[in-house]
């Protein structure tokens, strides 16, 4: 994430969008002919805020694609929801540390196995 004013005195924005797998080259959204260093500011975190949520998509689409019920809740309610590991054991009526000894480590392994570093799923 850049902000830097042009020779021409208007104001550019350059935000970083990953890596493309490929090329292995920086993907970058490049905005130019802000007229105030405000309206840079404001078009940059719009455009942080636009590859958030379309990361937040991806993922929520790839936990959902996960077969067992108990792993795509504990991931969505604790890293999407923000519940505590507390409260999700409640909901199973289960102890904290069946959530966070048994449930946890195999849900992000099997998160982490079924898709790629770029968070698209392996086809």
């Amino acid at each position: 994430m850049a902000l830097r004013k042009s020779r021409d005195g208007s104001w550019i924005v350059d935000v970083s969008n990953g890596i493309n797998p490929i090329s292995l080259k920086q993907r970058r959204i490049v905005r130019k002919g802000f007229k105030t260093k405000k309206e840079a500011l404001e078009a940059e975190l719009v455009s942080q805020l636009d590859l958030l949520i379309k990361d937040e998509a991806r993922i929520i689409a790839a936990i959902m694609q996960m077969p067992d019920m108990h792993f795509r809740t504990i991931l969505l309610d604790h890293y999407i929801n923000g519940k505590g590991w507390e409260q999700i054991a409640a909901q199973f009526e289960v102890a904290r540390r069946t959530v966070c000894k048994k449930w946890l480590e195999p849900a992000l392994e099997e998160f982490s196995q079924n898709y790629e570093k770029d968070g698209e799923p392996k086809c």
